[in-house]
């Protein structure tokens, strides 16, 4: 038996193995044939071959792909495993693996089974107003994008050669499955697509328009008790922290968002209106607590090196109006006159003097 590689045009012949638990054979290089035959093989439940050993009376799982891949190239590189070109993982002939990263391997899929449009990527938006086909794909980064196209079989249609374009645009050779394979978008017709005016934003029907105040009514009844219990240990995420990574991501993403935005003396109000009802009825819960010797320790531990009090470059200095004394922080000033850091505050902000009998003002 043998197979012919189109591309190349190369014939490479082939043998089956038998597997104990199917009907079903995987296929094999000639030359890999004597390596592997003699083993009891079975299939799982993700289509791939496997057989079971035993070393140092340890039992260990063997994976045909993996196997033969190393018989030729050594041992697979972390981050990367063997990926089946044709998507058929029975067929371990060496001419169908290729080396990928789980996300290269994860794009190169067949259609789902639960799919109901009939092609990869695309989906149908049931709005009874403005129904849709939705041409869906990730971007290099991960994100999800989409394109409407018109609720019909030719809509329908142009959405999944769409999505072909765009996947074929960045992912290469681990392009996964593609609806029209031998109908790619030409270049020109590609582009007449791009301008064509999509249905968000500014060319959206519903663009500038509000609902009605019984509209709103209606939403809001209907979402009450939603998110009824999603609090404290009921919260799916109750429990579970950020990741160092994630935190820097957020923390970058944050940087120079808020520099020079202050907050309106009227959402001041607001805030601190709120601020008093709520204390009204509720009771700090730190209220008559101090911190252990043990606490302050870890925080001025790890406090040490940072970007904090005088080493803040964002620190503002303060100056005593009577003796033109220079602190670097609020903090310092507070400390060297033995008067709280509100006390000084209230002396910047009101320009008055403390009982002391100075005056503190911002350089």
């Amino acid at each position: 038996m043998f197979n012919i590689n189109r591309k190349k045009g190369e014939i490479f012949y082939m043998k089956e193995i038998k597997l104990m638990n199917t009907d079903k054979v995987a296929l094999v290089d000639d030359c890999d044939f004597p390596y592997v035959n003699g083993f009891d093989w079975y299939i799982t439940e993700k289509g791939h071959v496997r057989r079971g050993t035993r070393e140092n009376r340890e039992y260990k799982t063997i994976f045909l792909h993996n196997f033969i891949w190393q018989l030729h190239n050594g041992i697979i590189p972390d981050g990367f495993i063997v990926d089946h070109i044709n998507r058929q993982p029975l067929n371990c002939q060496m001419s169908n693996m290729r080396l990928a990263t789980r996300k290269e391997n994860a794009r190169n899929r067949s259609l789902s089974s639960n799919n109901t449009s009939g092609f990869t990527g695309v989906t149908f938006n049931k709005d009874e107003k403005y129904p849709s086909w939705n041409a869906r794909w990730n971007d290099e980064s991960g994100k999800e994008k989409s394109k409407r196209f018109d609720p019909t079989d030719e809509g329908k249609i142009l959405a999944a050669r769409f999505r072909d374009k765009m996947i074929l645009s960045f992912q290469g050779e681990f392009v996964g499955h593609l609806n029209f394979p031998n109908n790619i978008l030409s270049d020109e017709e590609f582009e007449k697509l791009l301008e064509k005016k999509d249905m968000s934003g500014e060319n959206s029907p519903r663009y500038g328009k509000h609902h009605t105040e019984e509209a709103k009514k209606k939403i809001s009844e209907a979402n009450k008790g939603n998110n009824k219990g999603m609090i404290g240990s009921n919260h799916p995420f109750y429990g579970k922290h950020h990741t160092e990574e994630t935190k820097k991501k957020i923390s970058k993403s944050l940087q120079g968002k808020f520099v020079g935005k202050k907050v309106s003396e009227e959402t001041r109000k607001k805030l601190s209106t709120k601020a008093k009802e709520w204390y009204k009825t509720h009771t700090p819960p730190n209220l008559g607590k101090h911190l252990s010797e043990e606490t302050k320790r870890k925080l001025s531990e790890s406090h040490k090196g940072k970007q904090c009090g005088k080493n803040n470059p964002r620190a503002t200095k303060v100056r005593i109006k009577e003796t033109n004394q220079i602190f670097n922080t609020i903090n310092e000033c507070a400390e060297f006159l033995n008067v709280s850091r509100n006390t000084v505050r209230d002396s910047i902000k009101n320009n008055k003097k403390m009982r002391c009998g100075y005056t503190i003002e911002y350089i």
